[in-house]
């Protein structure tokens, strides 16, 4: 394909017209989006289309691309079982690049309008995890290389990408406060980068437990005195709290956290099967969660233990109120009832 300086001297010549998907693509992502969306947003794009959209459409001139083609494409990741996020993705890029076609008056609708596209199924029930189960999560957790990460988000909310980004320089122990400033990014291209966080909100500042703080000061001078000595770290990654458990010059993977967690329920799960066999019982087995459950696990623990919506949406990031009561109304439904009982008195 053509660099994008033959692209442009194309486009010049004989106008957007002539191009085919792919190069429009590249044209339509570094002339009219590169400049104000993310770099991991950039990165996402261009993954989804080099998987999903360029083998269907590709070679065609966008001209040429019809709504029976783009309903083909969908039909066929639908038959293929890719999730709903992912044609959801493919849609809004396709739909982007001919909103654009039409504003350069290269074409006058857009086809992606006229696609039958499945419901959005309903969402499951967020797993969080119950009092009980926090506490066994994080007995077994004991020796885990990835100990502190869990701690830090079931005490914040803090998303795991954003406590991978987390920096020294973002930690004030005087003030027991934390900034949440990025969120770290890894594609197969790129490798790692630590990207601006995911909304304005997102950039915020969180305060700290004692305990949270005495972890962390624990992990900085353990930091300084082995880490920083017994390896060469790359300076671009030397000022972060969590760096790999491996010693090599590179930051914690969120893959392997979750590997991990998935490792710590597989040792609870064999440890209760063990003692469910001894006393002939069936064993009550601790489900699967996700990284992300820790943090709706800190959102949960937060409002049960009646820190106001407003407060647990700042420390969260949410854009707004509703966000954070849409999420979390199953928690306040339950604690309404014990909530009114306050006015007893008064009657």
């Amino acid at each position: 394909m053509e660099n994008m300086d033959e692209i442009r001297q194309r486009i010049r010549k004989e106008g957007e017209e002539s191009l085919t998907m792919d190069e429009w693509f590249e044209s339509w992502l570094s002339e009219y989006k590169q400049l104000t969306i993310k770099k991991g947003t950039v990165e996402n794009y261009r993954r989804n289309y080099r998987n999903y959209i360029k083998p269907y459409l590709g070679d065609m001139r966008v001209c040429e691309v019809k709504g029976e083609h783009i309903q083909k494409l969908f039909n066929h990741l639908i038959a293929k079982g890719y999730a709903v996020n992912t044609l959801y993705v493919s849609k809004g890029v396709l739909s982007g690049m001919f909103r654009q076609l039409i504003k350069n008056d290269v074409m006058q609708k857009n086809p992606v309008q006229y696609v039958e596209f499945p419901r959005q199924p309903r969402k499951r029930e967020r797993r969080v995890l119950s009092e009980e189960e926090q506490m066994v999560f994080l007995e077994y957790a004991k020796g885990s290389p990835y100990e502190d990460v869990y701690l830090i988000a079931l005490a914040t909310g803090m998303r795991i990408g954003e406590i991978c980004a987390l920096r020294w320089t973002d930690i004030d122990f005087s003030n027991q406060l934390l900034t949440v400033n990025g969120t770290l990014k890894q594609f197969k291209d790129t490798g790692f980068f630590i990207d601006t966080p995911k909304s304005l909100t997102s950039r915020r500042v969180v305060p700290l437990l004692p305990a949270i703080c005495k972890m962390l000061k624990r992990r900085k001078r353990s930091q300084v005195g082995t880490v920083m000595g017994k390896y060469t770290i790359d300076s671009v990654w030397e000022d972060l709290v969590f760096l790999h458990p491996c010693g090599v010059s590179e930051p914690m993977r969120k893959r392997t956290i979750a590997y991990d967690m998935d490792s710590i329920v597989e040792h609870i799960n064999q440890d209760r099967k063990e003692k469910a066999r001894k006393r002939h019982r069936r064993a009550e087995l601790f489900e699967h969660v996700s990284p992300h459950a820790l943090r709706h696990t800190f959102a949960t623990r937060a409002l049960e233990n009646g820190i106001p919506p407003k407060v647990v949406q700042e420390i969260l990031g949410h854009s707004s109120i509703t966000i954070t009561l849409d999420l979390y109304t199953h928690v306040l439904d339950r604690t309404k009832s014990e909530e009114i009982m306050k006015l007893q008195r008064m009657f």
